[in-house]
């Protein structure tokens, strides 16, 4: 089952990613800000039948799911050093779940170092 979610997540998070810049990760309202390897609308299709089978409601449906998510390291904000490994994005989600695949929801790409 979790080959399957991570290769529908992975199909899908190369087109859900824009160019808009992301919002300041201190104005995240809730923390923590995380680090997740794929991310891909919770609307997709593919992603919200998942996201069904898991259990879980997005409360926003047109924003990201993030999947293999972990607390970032490091202090975010202005001149802190807060990063995420290579082939990670910073979020900030609504929705930190439970799950041992480290899916959350309601997420939005936020810049670390704002």
């Amino acid at each position: 089952m979790y080959c399957i979610v991570v290769s529908a997540f992975a199909v899908l998070a190369v087109a859900s990613l824009t160019t808009a810049v992301a919002p300041p990760a201190s104005e995240c309202q809730t923390p923590p800000v995380e680090c997740c390897t794929t991310l891909a609308p919770a609307d997709t299709p593919v992603v919200a039948m998942v996201l069904k089978g898991l259990g879980i409601t997005p409360v926003h449906p047109d924003e990201l799911a993030g999947l293999t998510c972990n607390p970032i390291n490091g202090t975010i904000g202005p001149g802190g050093d807060a990063s995420c490994p290579t082939n990670f994005q910073p979020v900030c989600c609504g929705q930190i779940t439970s799950q041992p695949s480290g899916i959350d929801v309601d997420c939005v790409v936020v810049d670390p170092q704002a």
